[in-house]
């Protein structure tokens, strides 16, 4: 799946300069980033399951380990959130990822990235 940055920089810049097969393409972009809440949403609920296992007593280690690990992408959403209201988001949101991708810090939640052991794709920098 693309990842958040790509697609919140898609429907910016359709809203801000295409008007022609808009529609169509803003629709699709929506459609992706809705299905990646979506899937945020059923691994944060797994998440919480977990941590009231946890309380229980009964949560084994590698339930803890996903659920730590969603709690972090939890947490990397919200930094996300933070950026994509500040001005200008279009132009820092990118550099912010790819600064921290050179520097090893992964900034996007697993549900918008493409994966960790996935090849990664590369950019399409054109708007059609």
């Amino acid at each position: 799946m693309r990842s958040l940055v790509n697609t919140l920089a898609e429907i910016i810049v359709w809203g801000a300069f295409r008007v022609r097969h808009g529609p169509k393409r803003l629709k699709r972009q929506l459609g992706l980033l809705r299905g990646a809440l979506e899937k945020e949403t059923v691994e944060t609920k797994e998440m919480f399951e977990i941590y009231n296992l946890y309380l229980r007593k009964k949560a084994s280690p590698l339930q803890m380990k996903k659920a730590n690990s969603q709690f972090r992408d939890l947490v990397k959403g919200f930094g996300l959130g933070v950026l994509v209201v500040l001005p200008f988001a279009p132009i820092t949101l990118p550099l912010f990822v790819k600064i921290g991708e050179k520097m090893g810090v992964d900034l996007v939640p697993s549900a918008f990235s493409e994966g960790k052991g996935a090849k990664k794709n590369p950019v399409k920098r054109g708007f059609k």
